[in-house]
C-alpha cells in the first residue's frame, strides 16, 4: 500500500509540478482580479485604493500561490513527510520571471497616472487669475478658444474613446459670426468594453472618475474664457460710449 501511495503521489507531483510552472509564467494574469479607480483630489492624481495597497494585495496573492504546494497532501500517511513541499524550491528560477513581471505591472500602472498628468493642470493653478494676467486683446481670446477646441479634439487620446466634445453655446458667436461651442460629456464607447476601463493583466483601472474631472476642468476653462471676454467688450464699450457730460 505505501509503495502504491508513493507512486501516485509522484504522478500528482508531476501533474501538478506542470501546472504549477504554467501559474508561474502567467501569475500576472491569473491572480485575482484588483479593482481601482483613478481619481483626481486634493489637487493631485490618485489611486483608490492607494498604490501602496494595491501593490501590497498583488505581492500577497503571489506569494498565496507560491506557497500553495506546501498545503498539498497527496496520499501520504498522516505524519509522512509529503514531496510537494520541496516544489517551490525547485521551481525558484521560475520567480525571477514572477518578480520581473510583477514590477513591470507596476510600472505599467503607473504609467496610466502618468498619461493623465497634463490633463489635470488646470485644477493646480488658479485660471481666472492667468486669464486676467496674459489675456488683454481680442487675438489673445481667440488664440485660446482655439487651442481650447484643438485640446478637446485631444481628448481622444484617453483611453476607451470617453471624449470630450463641444456643445453648442447660444448667442455668443465670433467676430467671424461662427457660434462658439461649450464642452460637452462623453460620447459613446464605440469597442463594446466599459468605457473609461484600462486592463492591465489582473488590474482593472477605472478612469471614468479622472475623466469626469477633466470635462470639468476643461468647461470651466472655456466658460472662465467667456465671461472674461465679455467683460473685457464691456469694459472697451464703456470707454467708447460719449459722456454725459461733454
Amino acid at each position: 500500500m505505501k509503495a502504491w501511495r508513493q507512486h501516485w503521489d509522484h504522478q500528482l507531483y508531476k501533474a501538478l509540478e506542470h501546472q504549477y510552472q504554467m501559474g508561474l509564467e502567467a501569475l500576472n494574469e491569473n491572480l485575482p482580479e484588483i479593482s481601482i479607480d483613478l481619481t483626481f483630489k486634493q489637487g493631485r492624481l490618485q489611486f483608490k485604493p492607494p498604490y501602496e495597497e494595491i501593490r501590497a494585495k498583488y505581492y500577497r496573492d503571489m506569494k498565496r500561490f507560491i506557497s500553495i504546494p506546501n498545503q498539498f497532501r497527496g496520499l501520504s500517511e498522516p505524519g509522512a513527510e509529503p514531496i510537494f513541499s520541496v516544489m517551490p524550491e525547485r521551481n525558484a528560477n521560475g520567480f525571477i520571471t514572477v518578480f520581473s513581471k510583477a514590477e513591470d505591472l507596476f510600472r505599467r500602472l503607473s504609467a496610466v497616472m502618468d498619461r493623465f498628468q497634463e490633463w489635470v493642470v488646470l485644477g493646480q493653478v488658479d485660471v481666472d487669475a492667468l486669464i486676467e494676467k496674459n489675456l488683454h486683446d481680442v487675438f489673445d481670446w481667440e488664440k485660446n478658444f482655439k487651442a481650447l477646441k484643438v485640446k478637446g479634439k485631444d481628448v481622444e487620446r484617453l483611453p476607451r474613446g470617453d471624449k470630450v466634445r463641444l456643445r453648442r453655446s447660444r448667442g455668443v458667436k465670433t467676430r467671424r459670426g461662427r457660434h462658439r461651442k461649450k464642452m460637452g460629456g462623453p460620447g459613446p464607447d464605440r469597442s463594446g468594453n466599459a468605457p473609461g476601463v484600462i486592463k492591465i493583466d489582473c488590474l482593472t483601472i477605472n478612469c471614468s472618475p479622472v475623466k469626469a474631472v477633466i470635462d470639468d476642468l476643461i468647461q470651466k476653462l472655456f466658460d472662465s474664457l467667456l465671461i472674461s471676454l465679455k467683460k473685457s467688450i464691456q469694459a472697451f464699450s464703456d470707454y467708447l460710449r460719449p459722456s454725459p457730460n461733454l
